[in-house]
């Protein structure tokens, strides 16, 4: 393989690793932050009403899949490379400098590439987050708006 291919393979593979990384904390401000105003809404709901309705119920049960979706994408980690592994093989059985630069590159690129499929699942997660989050606030709305019709 050409030295600039091995140099291109290698920047793609750090900007993958940025790029998951940026989605992964992306994801947790966004999911956090909805779920807090959402959690405004069900609370003022919750409070307001006489006794809890059914649009009570359905905006407490959204916000608690609002949270474990919060709950889901903060716990997520990202996986790095395995390095000080690779480098004891490699004093333990004198690799050439080759290999050792070979099998650390393969690492990289193997990290970067679950870190990607790992991106994208967090980006789904974090959709049905939104949307659980938004429909708590609009259940926790509309009875806060019928508690006050009546």
């Amino acid at each position: 393989m050409g030295e600039a291919l091995e140099a291109w393979l290698e920047n793609h593979a750090s900007r993958e690793d940025a790029h998951s990384h940026q989605g992964l904390q992306t994801a947790k401000l966004v999911t956090t932050f909805s779920a807090a105003i959402a959690a405004t809404f069900v609370a003022t709901s919750l409070a307001e009403g006489p006794a809890p309705t059914c649009w009570d119920k359905g905006a407490v049960f959204a916000m608690g899949l609002s949270v474990l979706g919060v709950l889901v994408i903060v716990v997520h980690t990202r996986k790095a490379p395995n390095m000080t592994s690779i480098l004891r093989d490699a004093a333990r059985d004198e690799w050439s400098e080759d290999r050792i630069i070979k099998e650390l590159r393969g690492a990289v690129e193997l990290a970067a590439e679950h870190n990607k499929t790992q991106t994208d699942r967090v980006h789904w997660i974090m959709l049905a987050q939104v949307v659980a989050s938004l429909a708590a606030s609009i259940l926790a709305i509309v009875s806060v708006h019928l508690s006050y019709s009546q």
